[in-house]
């Protein structure tokens, strides 16, 4: 009776987790819409009101941080409920991020509602309607432990960076032909950076070595120009930098959907003993030499 109060006493406390972050991911999501809204609209008075919601995720991600360490300190959890601990914090983190890129948006629209359109802005609106639906799907799919839906998160960011690279280069263009444009799409650029981070956020990956995170990072594809910068490589090359070496022997990471096979083959030569990954966090196993 006691071992089935602990478990039920732990299970209600994971299902807790899993609420705030469902109301966080609400949150951030509103945050977004109503950035995106005012600029739509043209209304910085809309602007203004989009950022009231800042204050209340900053206290959702301490209760979460509070709770995940209370969690582990009471419970002790092992295997697969310290895992599911972790990707809550993770998770928390991460949505964080992204209510802080949606009050930059929201900044930016004060200045831009001052400015003449450009006529790029509707495509720049409908980027941030994309990502904002993935931010919706990456939170349902971890709520719901639905791993197809996290594997078509990460489907459609090659579709967001694709986007974004073209708005860019219409963006530049723009203030090419028109040096009188330049504020203006100076602060479109950092709009649709910041949305395109945003989309990243929804896809990343964390190393823990001994019940500690020691690397953690989003998809930094785009925002660094780097092909090779996917979330895990960037984990990996975060993990080395704290730990001071290369050798990740004894460490687990943990990722959004399973790595692809750069990702995998350099987590094997890293050392990483184990891969988990997935809404339900599935056990991956050591990595693997692939080839690419």
């Amino acid at each position: 009776m006691a071992t089935e109060h602990i478990v039920k006493s732990f299970d209600d406390e994971l299902e807790a987790l899993h609420g705030i972050i469902a109301e966080m991911g609400g949150l951030v999501g509103g945050e977004l819409q109503a950035a995106l809204d005012a600029l739509a609209n043209r209304d910085a008075d809309a602007a203004a009101a989009a950022t009231v919601t800042d204050e209340t995720v900053n206290r959702l991600e301490h209760e979460i941080e509070e709770l995940a360490v209370r969690m582990i300190a009471m419970r002790q959890p092992m295997a697969d409920d310290l895992r599911a601990i972790i990707a809550g914090l993770r998770a928390s983190g991460d949505l964080e991020r992204i209510g802080d890129q949606a009050k930059n948006i929201a900044n930016r629209v004060f200045t831009i509602v001052e400015l003449a359109p450009v006529g790029i802005e509707p495509d720049v609106i409908e980027l941030g309607i994309m990502v904002r639906e993935i931010v919706s799907d990456a939170v349902e799919a971890y709520v719901e432990r639905d791993t197809d839906k996290a594997e078509a998160v990460r489907t459609r960011d090659v579709e967001v960076d694709r986007r974004y690279t073209d708005i860019f280069s219409e963006i530049l263009t723009l203030n090419t032909e028109n040096s009188s444009r330049a504020t203006v799409c100076t602060h479109l650029n950092l709009v649709v950076r910041s949305i395109e981070r945003i989309g990243d956020q929804a896809y990343g990956a964390v190393i823990v070595k001994d019940g500690q995170i020691v690397g953690q990072a989003p998809s930094r594809v785009v925002v660094n120009t780097d092909p090779t910068g996917h979330a895990e490589m960037e984990a990996i090359r975060d993990a080395s930098h704290r730990l001071g070496r290369a050798d990740l022997s004894g460490c687990v990471m943990y990722s959004t959907s399973p790595p692809c096979a750069m990702c995998e083959t350099a987590a094997h030569w890293s050392g990483v003993s184990a891969l988990r990954y997935g809404s339900d966090i599935q056990d991956g196993g050591r990595p693997r030499y692939r080839r690419c």
